[in-house]
């Protein structure tokens, strides 16, 4: 009994076995030629004169090359063996068709005699390169020997045709077959083999050979087609066989490249755009007038995808190579001209790589992070995914510089925090933010630097990081006698920058040391309230009360204040009144804009003022203001002639002696002007002023 070492050693040479089994070369003998259709019964004459064909041989075979014989003939009468020269058939090569016949050898014509052997046995083998022989037991031919022939009795050798002439149904060459003795009642005609197929047939009853379809088909390169046409006596079975070559003239030829169909090898890389040409087929067709169209396929077949071959015979990127999906095609285009298809011609194309650009799985991600200190984490942080086809490149992740890009930051792992401190408070940033994120790759390809975009939407929560403010800090109240009980006698609510939820909400309670504190009372929304009708005090007693605000954030904050309810008594009934201390004119909006206003009256009425008293100075003319020195030229200097007072002429205060020598009737009063005006002396340029009383009452002078 063997024990588990010696089992494990024999399992493994088992193994060993089988696998070096399947990794040996394939044995070349195992690979035999096979016939097919063997035995086989086939009839000759003896009245026969000529060599000639008996049948095609039907081998496959897997290797290339292989040779078929005949390696034995014996011979009886009816059932008696009788012996053989041994050399009345033999093998042919049909090299144009590729394949072996059996034919009757020039040794055997003459000798054959049904009276003396009508039976033939013919053994053949066929041999491959390897070594390796077809099975001779029933690879045979029985051929039977008819006292009798076949005769082809005006079937030419070859038969001229031109291929664009020739159309389908057209009759080449109509043949009569009889035999020995003239009768041709019992004789069928068949088309044995063609070298060209799917052009020519043969009528049974006629032995009519026809075209069926048109010669132009058959390119140029196939000058001549060879037909083997088959008679056979339907009565004894005899068979014969004679060859007809079509030999063709004014033929299409096939198109082909300038290249002469050589393969074309290019490389281009993964980033060629679409719609590059990466060939262009140039034709060669000695046939003029022809359209020449285009197709191709690729292995893989995927390449079908990437690149095509257009009516013009470009060959272009018709989708985004990838290296990634398949670095190599091999592609077979071929040309059409209308008649004929030249092909298939040779395209390889490799696909080189280069870095990609990475990408995100989403086109938006969502961020929630409260305000804070840097160094916060959100409260919910999204999962980047960040994809690229270079497996080897790795990622990181950045934002793209923006005006608030700068408070926030983001780890190769997809994690945000606050880069910068962030207060929502007070409006001092916005809740929500629209960023947008960047994932880089670090490729080791071509030492580029690629990057990929998505959106990156941002709120930011509250948190509750402000206690209420009470301002000003002490808050005074004014209350007189006239006030009820119950009555809200004024409010000292503070000021809390938080707005989420319970963070900006607040609850107030007051204390005192004083005695009177029970007088006065605050309610839960900071409002003061009158206790006491009636006061145990007297005129101008203040009572001060510690007044605390509570909010309703997590923690919860507090702010302190203080209010001073002074009592003062009054003559006549009048409401309570409050007053607020350290009160500023510019801390109210309003204030800052009458100011303003003023300023700016006052700033018109100064320009008034200007412009009047230059109106003064110029007579009139505000334009002249400053400017007389230089539009008025300079008075000439006065004279001291000029410039003396004139003598001042004494009145006598007695009448006129007037002599009248006759009476008249009175004259009127005839005025004469006043002399010009004087200035002051000293005062003006010109002539003194004349002396006082000059002109009495009125500006002219009474002249008798």
């Amino acid at each position: 009994m063997r024990d588990k070492s010696q089992s494990w050693c024999y399992m493994k040479i088992f193994y060993l076995c089988i696998f070096v089994v399947n990794f040996l070369p394939e044995c070349t003998q195992c690979a035999i030629p096979v016939l097919h259709g063997l035995p086989a019964d086939e009839y000759i004459g003896d009245l026969e004169t000529g060599e000639r064909l008996i049948d095609f041989l039907n081998v496959t075979q897997n290797d290339d090359g292989y040779t078929c014989d005949v390696t034995a003939i014996t011979g009886t009468l009816a059932g008696t063996p009788v012996a053989t020269n041994g050399d009345e058939f033999e093998t042919k090569y049909d090299g144009p068709n590729d394949r072996y016949e059996l034919w009757t050898t020039t040794a055997g014509v003459g000798l054959f005699d049904a009276s003396v052997i009508d039976e033939y046995k013919v053994s053949v083998e066929c041999t491959n390169g390897g070594g390796g022989t077809s099975n001779g037991n029933s690879d045979h031919f029985v051929v039977n020997v008819i006292n009798d022939r076949l005769i082809f009795v005006t079937l030419p050798a070859s038969s001229s045709r031109s291929a664009a002439a020739t159309p389908s149904t057209t009759t080449i060459y109509t043949e009569t077959v009889t035999d020995d003795a003239g009768s041709s009642s019992s004789i069928t005609c068949s088309l044995k083999s063609a070298s060209v197929t799917g052009y020519f047939d043969v009528n049974a009853a006629t032995c009519a050979v026809t075209t069926i379809a048109n010669l132009d088909g058959i390119d140029a390169s196939i000058p001549s087609v060879t037909l083997i046409i088959a008679a056979q006596d339907s009565v004894t079975k005899l068979t014969s066989y004679e060859t007809l070559t079509v030999v063709l003239s004014n033929q299409n030829t096939k198109p082909t490249t300038s290249t002469n169909g050589a393969a074309v090898s290019q490389t281009w890389s993964e980033a060629t755009p679409v719609g590059t040409i990466l060939e262009s087929v140039t034709v060669s067709d000695p046939d003029s007038g022809q359209t020449h169209t285009y197709s191709m396929d690729c292995t893989p077949t995927s390449g079908d995808s990437f690149i095509d071959i257009n009516a013009a015979g470009e060959i272009k990127v018709i989708s985004a190579l990838n290296y990634e999906t398949a670095n190599y095609f091999d592609c077979n285009y071929y040309i059409n001209d209308g008649k004929h298809t030249g092909g298939p011609f040779r395209y390889e194309l490799t696909i080189s790589n280069v870095n990609d650009a990475p990408t995100f799985v989403d086109a938006i991600y969502y961020l929630t992070i409260p305000e804070g200190a840097a160094g916060t984490v959100p409260t919910f942080n999204p999962t980047l995914s960040c994809i690229d086809d270079d497996t080897t490149d790795t990622h990181s992740y950045g934002f793209v510089t923006s005006t608030y890009s700068q408070y926030f930051s983001v780890d190769n792992s997809g994690q945000f925090t606050l880069a910068q401190d962030y207060d929502i408070d007070n409006s001092a940033n916005p809740t929500n933010l629209v960023l947008e994120i960047i994932c880089v790759d670090g490729s080791t390809i071509d030492n580029t630097i690629l990057t990929g975009t998505a959106t990156l939407s941002v709120s930011i929560t509250d948190i509750n990081d402000n206690p209420p403010t009470f301002t000003p800090a002490t808050y005074t109240i004014y209350v007189d006698q006239y006030v009820t009980a119950g009555t809200i006698i004024g409010t000292y609510a503070p000021n809390d920058p938080d707005t989420a939820g319970g963070n900006g909400m607040y609850e107030c309670s007051a204390t005192s040391a004083s005695s009177y504190g029970t007088t006065y009372g605050a309610l839960s929304d900071c409002s003061f309230i009158l206790n006491l009708q009636n006061k145990p005090f007297g005129d101008g007693t203040t009572v001060q009360y510690t007044v605390t605000a509570t909010d309703k954030g997590t923690p919860a904050l507090t702010g302190t204040g203080y209010v001073n309810v002074v009592y003062r008594e009054t003559s006549t009934t009048t409401s309570s009144t409050t007053t607020t201390t350290d009160y500023n004119f510019f801390d109210h909006p309003e204030n800052i804009a009458i100011f303003v206003l003023l300023l700016l009256a006052g700033l018109i009425l100064l320009g008034l003022l200007t412009w009047c008293l230059c109106m003064m100075c110029n007579g009139g003319n505000m334009c002249d203001c400053g400017m007389r020195g230089k539009r008025y030229p300079k008075r000439r200097a006065i004279t001291p002639e000029e410039d003396k007072t004139p003598p001042r002429r004494r009145y006598s205060p007695e009448p006129q002696k007037v002599t009248v020598i006759r009476e008249r009737p009175a004259l009127p009063t005839v005025y004469k002007p006043a002399p010009p005006y004087y200035a002051p002396p000293g005062r003006y340029p010109g002539p003194a002023m004349p002396p006082p009383g000059t002109f009495p009452n009125s500006p002219f002078v009474p002249y008798r």
